[in-house]
């Protein structure tokens, strides 16, 4: 059975002593931290009456459930526990009421200590002999809390978590949630032996990956709308991962929000409508980790990660991570094709009674030799047959060479139980260098024009926000109050270099000849800067003893946006919206809550064509506000849990209509969601979901293509993983997973039409505990089958194109903890 320690999986062992051991060690913490806490605050929640809801079973699991729910520090000698059966609880207890009833019928008794902690005892005034059994184990136990230092644990098999950040709102468990939202654990990123974020949210049925693998840069759809990986937050904070590949070595949760969130995160660089992407760093544990992992991914790329962390200072209160991973250059799945890659990360922290601080800092370098490329059609060209391409049709000397830094520090800071504050800054640099070449194919016969050219690109990002958290109750009614402000600021410059055209074929490319490249300047003119900034406002208030939630606010959003030829500034763009947003959660009984919402994302106004096309020639159009309304249920049976949501997105657009460009246009998506998760059986874990989707274009130019089905939208996505303890050989783990897309249009005229495809994952893990160091291995295949497909027809920043599907992949790693 796997615990949660301080938000880190420990061990399956292989004896039952051992066993014994780690569970009475693990049920006593099961929350982040590892010092008493202070007697005043732990006398406060020790009277303070709260719902339980704890299942019947072990008492070493009801102990542990109790401990993360009430928030306290409970300790014990292992040898209690043992073998004890607890009837569960349901319903509303202090802390001591809630002990008590748990150990009824078990001969055991609660102690109260001086030091506001708790521990057990056996009713029988015989006196304990300890026999040699480990000594008491004192960690505590936290509550889910708006506080982004407190991750929510583990859901039962470990693949998600309880809960994740809902933007300026915090933290929030699972059910508190009026938003579909998953977080994908640092478990299951390293089971699945990802590589970038693109592998990770591959689990949900509701986000598809919108380019190659390997290729220049991860993009993705969620509902049926493009989302940018440069729109992907890192701990709250737009602009500091990488534009274009995120790697997952230095990442503890990935968390996904679906639909719009302008209220709750602000506005996205890019806009992303169809969803949110967080990334949560790895934080040191009070368990202490030194870990080493070896990877290979075929055909002949070998990698290496280390993963160090350690706690000092009174009650573990300093703590540093650091992470090093390196990926040599070696040819992938794709034919000449060749990547190497390189990473670093270093994370402070420091948790004291009231004050938190944490400072990450981190360098990615990534280049990729002939990365894939979507593939554009002229018109009236039918789609190339994905089975008769070959595995690279991309020139061997294209490359793609990013670099990124960054740096980011939080603060936050309790003034009592009912004030705080918090605030974080974060800065990035990053350069790219690219040689592309992009595939527009002419014809039935595959032929396109390769068009070289070299591309230079730097970015300088800022970015900030701030907020105010109150608590206070207006008669039976309580509130949660958030004022927040953001700032994002990015300055950026590019150079293009273009070369002789030459003629490629996309099932048969010829070698073509390396234009010359030696000699181009590096100078790289400024090209642009953004502005975003935003302040927002939120209630929550709380009825009926927390089973009704209701959440309304509003965020004001600025944005400015300059663009500069050879640093002389050309246009300015200035404009304001207001985005507001209700949402509600009513918790029907222990398992099952209700939850809607109605709430707007923003992009950046388009501007009117200069061609003289149009009578408002130059003009910036407002902010676009994206609107959605939403509804569902969320169930939670304790051992598994789904989602099943209801959800339409309207997206204007802009065209010319009796010569003034304007929001004349609309995209409307309607889909139902269902996601399941969590161990329905002891060593069976369960994690996929089904989204149906009706996405039209509910008003188009002239009207001519109106109820066509929007571009790069699939009617259906399927996803269904599996992993099974085998328990024939302990340790042993098989794994499975499906991927399923329906077909795809590329064009709004909806004649240029990919197929749907199917996808087969495989792969098992074995957990050696014999040494002194437990050893992982892990051996994956994805794509078995080996199936040329087009994965996508979706639209990259406004174009449409075609994204090729990777070949079979075999994945082998090895993972050492000293």
């Amino acid at each position: 059975m796997t615990y949660q320690v301080q938000g880190q999986s420990s061990q399956p062992l292989s004896t039952r002593n051992s066993i014994r051991q780690a569970v009475c060690h693990a049920l006593v913490a099961l929350s982040l931290g590892g010092s008493f806490l202070p007697l005043s605050h732990a006398q406060e929640i020790v009277a303070e009456q709260q719902q339980y809801r704890i299942a019947a079973g072990s008492l070493e699991d009801a102990l542990a459930e109790f401990a993360q729910q009430a928030g306290i520090l409970i300790s014990f000698e292992p040898e209690l526990v043992v073998g004890k059966q607890s009837s569960g609880l349901q319903g509303n207890y202090t802390a001591k009421q809630a002990l008590s009833k748990l150990l009824q019928g078990t001969g055991l008794d609660q102690i109260a200590r001086d030091n506001g902690s708790w521990g057990l005892r056996r009713i029988s005034t015989t006196p304990l002999q300890h026999g040699g059994s480990l000594p008491e184990v004192k960690v505590r136990a936290a509550k889910q809390s708006e506080s982004l230092e407190d991750l929510p644990s583990a859901y039962r098999g470990g693949q998600v978590a309880t809960g994740g950040r809902v933007g300026l709102l915090g933290n929030l468990a699972y059910q508190d949630t009026p938003f579909s939202i998953t977080s994908y654990t640092r478990e299951l990123i390293q089971n699945q032996q990802a590589t970038t974020i693109a592998d990770v949210v591959a689990n949900d049925a509701s986000v598809r990956s919108a380019n190659p693998r390997g290729g220049r840069f991860d993009q993705f759809s969620i509902r049926g709308f493009t989302v940018s990986n440069g729109d992907i937050a890192l701990n709250g904070l737009y602009g500091l991962l990488s534009n274009y590949a995120v790697a997952v070595e230095t990442i503890e949760r990935v968390e996904v929000l679906k639909g719009t969130s302008a209220l709750l995160n602000g506005m996205a660089p890019n806009g992303a409508v169809g969803g949110a992407i967080n990334v949560v760093t790895k934080r040191a544990q009070d368990v202490p980790i030194t870990q080493l992992t070896t990877t290979y991914a075929s055909k002949a790329q070998w990698g290496a990660h280390v993963d160090v962390g350690r706690r000092f200072g009174p009650d573990n209160s300093v703590g540093i991570r650091v992470n090093a991973a390196y990926r040599s250059p070696g040819e992938t799945a794709f034919d000449h094709q060749s990547t190497e890659q390189s990473i670093g990360s270093v994370a402070l922290d420091y948790r004291g009674n009231d004050l938190k601080l944490s400072l990450d800092m981190g360098h990615q370098e990534r280049n990729v030799d002939a990365p894939p490329e979507k593939v554009t059609l002229a018109a009236g060209v039918a789609v190339p047959d994905a089975k008769r391409i070959g595995k690279n049709f991309a020139p061997a000397w294209t490359y793609t060479n990013t670099r990124d830094t960054y740096a980011a520090i939080r603060a936050e800071y309790d003034f009592n139980p009912n004030w705080s504050v918090y605030a974080a800054i974060g800065g990035k640099r990053a350069d790219s260098d690219f040689l592309r070449v992009n595939p527009r194919v002419s014809n039935n016969a595959g032929n396109f024009t390769a068009s070289p050219f070299v591309y230079l690109r730097y970015e300088d990002v800022f970015t900030a926000e701030a907020g105010l958290r109150t608590k206070f109750a207006t008669g039976d009614v309580q509130h949660a109050v958030n004022l927040a402000g953001s700032k994002f600021r990015l300055d950026h410059g590019g150079a293009f270099y273009y070369f002789s055209n030459s003629i490629s074929n996309i099932y048969q490319p010829p070698t073509l000849a390396r234009p010359n490249t030696h000699g181009l300047s590096q100078h790289i003119p400024k090209a642009g800067l953004v502005e975003l900034n935003s302040i927002a406002l939120t209630d929550t208030l709380s009825m009926m003893n927390d089973r009704l939630q209701l959440i309304i606010g509003a965020r004001s959003q600025q944005v400015q946006v300059d663009t500069f030829d050879s640093s002389t500034r050309i246009s300015h763009y200035d404009k304001q919206a207001l985005t507001p947003a209700t949402a509600v959660v009513l918790k029907l009984n222990q398992h099952v809550s209700l939850y809607g919402n109605y709430i707007e994302s923003l992009s950046q106004g388009q501007t009117a064509p200069t061609n003289g096309t149009v009578d408002n020639a130059g003009q910036v159009l407002p902010p676009i506000k994206s609107k959605q309304l939403e509804a569902g249920v969320k169930m939670d049976w304790g051992h598994y849990g789904s989602t099943l949501s209801l959800f339409r997105i309207e997206q204007p657009s802009a065209f010319a209509e009796n010569r003034i460009f304007a929001l004349n246009g609309e995209q409307r998506n309607v889909g139902i969601e269902w996601n399941v998760f969590g161990e329905p059986v002891a060593g069976l874990r369960t994690l996929g979901g089904i989204m149906l989707l009706d996405s039209k274009l509910t008003s188009t130019q002239n009207g001519t293509n109106d109820g066509a089905k929007a571009p790069g939208t699939s009617r259906s996505n399927f996803n269904f993983g599996v992993e099974w303890d085998a328990p024939a050989v302990e340790g042993l783990t098989l794994t499975a997973r499906t991927l399923y897309s329906s077909s795809q249009y590329m064009d709004v005229a909806n004649t240029q039409k990919i197929p749907s495809w199917v996808r087969f994952d495989i792969g098992a893990r074995y957990a050696i505990h014999q040494y002194h160091w437990p050893v992982t291995l892990r051996a994956s295949v994805e794509n078995l089958f080996d199936r040329s497909y087009w994965a996508s027809a979706a639209a990259p920043s406004g174009a449409s194109g075609l994204t090729i599907s990777t070949p079979r992949t075999l994945l082998l790693s090895a993972t050492i903890d000293f």
